[in-house]
């Protein structure tokens, strides 16, 4: 279920607790919602309810689980045409599956608007951006360093300046990860 979804409904579940809890307890006329249950049962009943949402709404709050990958088309035509890349993706996989296994605190360089996977003792690296909102995970380019200090097509020099964005990936749309 998606995270919008379990967050409505124990919204809902809290709500009908707090009425289940202030129909035990009000004397108003009109507002009986449950009349034939006794006050302790319905003082348990809305507690639970109350504290289901509560849960509800805090697994719904979990970071890495339930992460959506996207590829960018971009990137997944560049792994069709670039034989450095298409020889090496395995090495892209691996490093994908790494960064989605704990986005928020996988070792990573800032270029630009963009992450990018650490050079360690690679010279193939992904760029990519986290949607911390609806939990995904974009893998924007595939990039592999030509010299120590540039990547293919000097793209760490142009993302640094602004000259390639999230945006221009954007554009060109999204696939799930499987399609790589």
């Amino acid at each position: 279920m998606k995270k919008r979804g379990i967050k409505t409904i124990a919204i809902i579940l809290i709500l009908i607790g707090i009425i289940i809890l202030l129909n035990t307890y009000t004397t108003i006329t009109g507002f009986a919602v449950l009349n034939n249950l006794t006050k302790t049962t319905s003082s348990i009943l809305g507690i639970i309810f109350v504290i289901g949402g509560i849960l509800l709404l805090q697994s719904g709050r979990t970071t890495t689980g339930g992460l959506e990958v996207f590829i960018s088309n971009k990137a997944l035509e560049k792994s069709e045409k670039d034989k450095t890349v298409e020889a090496n993706l395995s090495k892209y996989r691996n490093e994908i599956r790494m960064v989605a296994a704990d986005p928020l605190h996988r070792p990573q360089e800032r270029i630009g608007e963009f992450q990018v996977s650490p050079k360690l003792n690679t010279k193939y690296r992904i760029a990519w951006h986290h949607d911390r909102r609806d939990n995904r995970l974009y893998v924007d380019d595939l990039l592999y360093h030509v010299t120590d200090k540039d990547y293919d097509g000097k793209w760490n020099k142009k993302a640094a300046k602004g000259e390639i964005k999230i945006e221009d990936y954007e554009k060109s749309g999204y696939q799930p990860a499987g399609s790589l």
